[in-house]
């Protein structure tokens, strides 16, 4: 098959980088991996993909030749925190550093090996748990992806192209969802009461976000990303009073399904009214308008002040606590596992019932399942 871009050769002279500031500098990736360990296959190339070169095309050789920028260019400022591309140039230059270190035989392996070898003795060095292992496997993947942003490599690496780190990535994500605790923190009505008390009553944002996550029983991305065409709102007064109707366009899982609106309706006279000041100081009025300023939509500032207003509320409390406590809420109330999916936006039954605390059910669903288990304990009937 033809390569629609050629890779850059290495070149003769190495050129020294910034040196790495962390603490795994004098490490190595170990012994080299055995044929067995590489896969020959290749993944099928997708539309979007075919000016990108091919990972097992990209060996230890580039790696060692990339100079990284020390700054956020100024066309991205804005669209990613500052911390995103600390945390990939970081991994990039420790991906560089243990090449450095390794035996010479390491620069001809391709880069997918590497990057895998590299994340499993870091989880072995740093006694990593699964769940950090998975976020650091699915940040170097973004790293790789954003190449060009973060040095002088011209062309974006696309690990997912290569089945060895697609079947590693789900591998790892398997082991970190089993890993998860069984009893995570949820939060109460009476901690999102308290937490909304806690910030100060000109930041209309803070306090927004908290009521339509609950309200929701959202992902906070997801309320994060809402603009005012996305919300409809009854007002205060009238039939229609105190509904609200959103539609979930923009987040997390936005890419694998179409948009859903939850319809919901505010049970709290405070938060309706600090909702309808909210909605009425949005400006311009139009459906484009984000609720929230880009900027902070585009980073963790605003998730900051919700996890602190969180943190008044309960030590335990994160923002994914309150998307988990308000389904456990419904679901404790009789709630049904398909209202629940209309909250949630899930659709598989079993992502929710995670949500659930692993089995924790709709009441209805409970009581059917202990009826039937009485039968556990009678002989069993003749079949003759």
């Amino acid at each position: 098959m033809t390569r629609a871009l050629a890779l850059p050769t290495p070149k003769s002279k190495q050129r020294v980088g910034k040196p790495p500031t962390f603490d795994q500098q004098q490490h190595t990736l170990g012994e080299l991996p055995s044929e067995d360990e590489i896969p020959v296959a290749k993944a099928a190339f997708r539309d979007g993909w075919k000016n990108a070169p091919h990972p097992a095309d990209v060996t230890g050789s580039h790696v060692l030749e990339w100079t990284f920028a020390d700054e956020v260019p100024d066309t991205l400022r804005n669209t990613r925190h500052p911390q995103t591309f600390q945390h990939h140039r970081k991994f990039l230059r420790m991906l560089q550093a243990f090449l450095r270190n390794s035996e010479p035989d390491w620069q001809r392996h391709a880069l997918v090996v590497i990057a895998v070898r590299l994340l499993e003795t870091l989880a072995d060095l740093r006694k990593w748990k699964p769940q950090t292992l998975f976020r650091e496997a699915c940040s170097a993947q973004g790293a790789l992806n954003s190449l060009p942003v973060y040095s002088d490599f011209p062309q974006a690496v696309n690990l997912c192209k290569e089945p060895m780190w697609r079947l590693k990535l789900e591998e790892w994500g398997t082991l970190s969802r089993q890993a998860q605790p069984h009893n995570q923190a949820a939060a109460g009505f009476e901690n999102i009461i308290q937490a909304v008390e806690s910030v100060p009553a000109d930041d209309l944002l803070t306090r927004s976000a908290l009521i339509l996550q609950w309200t929701m029983a959202a992902r906070v991305g997801d309320v994060l990303n809402l603009r005012y065409g996305d919300i409809a709102w009854g007002g205060l007064s009238g039939p229609e009073r105190y509904n609200l109707k959103v539609t979930v366009k923009e987040g997390k899982v936005m890419r694998k399904r179409d948009p859903y609106t939850v319809p919901t309706k505010v049970t709290y006279h405070v938060h309706a009214e600090i909702l309808d000041r909210f909605f009425k100081s949005i400006e311009p009025k139009s459906e484009a308008t984000p609720l929230f300023p880009r900027r902070q939509r585009h980073s963790s500032h605003q998730q900051f002040l919700i996890r602190k207003a969180l943190k008044q509320a309960g030590a335990n409390l994160n923002t994914r606590a309150i998307r988990r406590g308000a389904l456990q809420v419904m679901a404790d109330n009789g709630v049904s596992l398909n209202v629940l999916a209309t909250f949630s936006g899930h659709k598989s039954e079993d992502t929710l019932l995670r949500y659930l605390n692993w089995g924790r059910n709709a009441s209805e669903r409970t009581e059917a399942s202990q009826k039937a288990a009485v039968h556990l304990g009678r002989s069993p009937t003749s079949r003759d």
